[in-house]
């Protein structure tokens, strides 16, 4: 028979002790909420420090020579021409946004299709009705051609 053993007794008021169920007959177990966090917090200031390290030798130890070649913007190995405030269509980040929307609608559909037999008659109602807000959505972009660039400006 297992009952709940508090560690320091009924009167305590410490809130970073873990309550454990254990047998009468076990040995008291006290674990600190601090404790199990510890190896986290330990991970996390490695790789702040090795962060911190290599920032700092490669500012102290790197060479500081500026010249106007190596000020110079630079893509792709294609020098500049023309100016970067270079004027897009809407077009492109209303395509963008459409697809990161029907892409994580999608993701939803993982878990019922994992899941569908045992969410019975009530799942399938739940996924029709979320499949027809995402038919509802895509007959209001195709209404309003958002997906049609014939006779538009689109950039080259």
């Amino acid at each position: 028979m297992a009952e709940l053993v508090d560690a320091l007794g009924s009167g305590s008021s410490e809130s970073n002790l873990v309550w454990v169920r254990v047998p009468l007959s076990a040995p008291t177990i006290i674990i600190k909420m601090s404790t199990l966090y510890l190896p986290i917090g330990i991970v996390f200031l490695v790789a702040l420090s090795f962060v911190l390290i290599s920032l700092l030798a490669s500012h102290f130890l790197g060479p500081h020579r500026n010249s106007l070649v190596k000020d110079a913007p630079f893509e792709c190995g294609i020098e500049s021409k023309d100016s970067a405030r270079v004027r897009f269509s809407i077009k492109y980040f209303l395509i963008a946004i459409l697809f990161v929307l029907f892409d994580v609608e999608v993701v939803f559909f993982y878990p019922w299709a994992v899941n569908f037999q045992e969410l019975g008659l009530r799942g399938l109602l739940e996924i029709a009705s979320f499949m027809g807000c995402v038919l509802v959505g895509l007959i209001y972009i195709n209404q309003n051609k958002v997906l049609n660039f014939e006779g538009r400006n689109v950039p080259r």
